[in-house]
């Protein structure tokens, strides 16, 4: 009984044609970063979330072209007192892509993504928490990393149908 009901409720999800996103390289899709200092920094998060380590397309007029135009960074204080120990910021990543199909025709003009990360500074030890700052950055770019992949997946995805 409980076999049959097990199939009862996969069958139908496998049969609509669900199935889960993971991330992954799409293997047809070239990435152009504007600002030359951004993409040294940017390169190796990139390879490893969007492009991924599977066979790319080496033929440039069969890629999608994402370009990423900005990458912004702010650094909100949500709680500062002049003589406590801690300040609390909110530290905000937000990038800036646009995206061409194969065809060299513009498919998103641009398109913003943000992540927000909570940030507390301890001001007895600036230098160690401007180091422990600048490391949290790397995650929220890999999350946006994640994010612009997903949201490809579903343009390229729609566009190939």
């Amino acid at each position: 009984m409980r076999g049959l009901l097990w199939w009862v409720m996969i069958l139908p999800i496998t049969a609509c044609g669900y199935q889960v996103l993971t991330p992954g390289g799409i293997t047809n899709l070239g990435v152009s970063i504007e600002d030359p200092v951004l993409a040294r920094d940017l390169n190796d998060i990139v390879q490893r979330e969007l492009l991924g380590s599977g066979p790319q397309t080496s033929d440039a007029a069969d890629q999608w072209q994402l370009r990423l135009l900005e990458e912004r960074y702010q650094k909100t204080p949500i709680a500062v007192a002049a003589f406590e120990n801690h300040a609390e910021f909110e530290l905000v990543l937000t990038w800036v892509v646009a995206l061409d199909n194969p065809a060299g025709e513009s498919v998103v003009d641009e398109e913003s993504f943000t992540v927000r990360e909570h940030f507390t500074r301890d001001n007895r030890r600036l230098v160690a928490s401007f180091e422990a700052e600048r490391a949290m950055k790397i995650p929220l770019q890999s999350e946006l990393a994640r994010r612009v992949g997903y949201w490809l997946r579903s343009i390229t995805s729609q566009e190939d149908r």
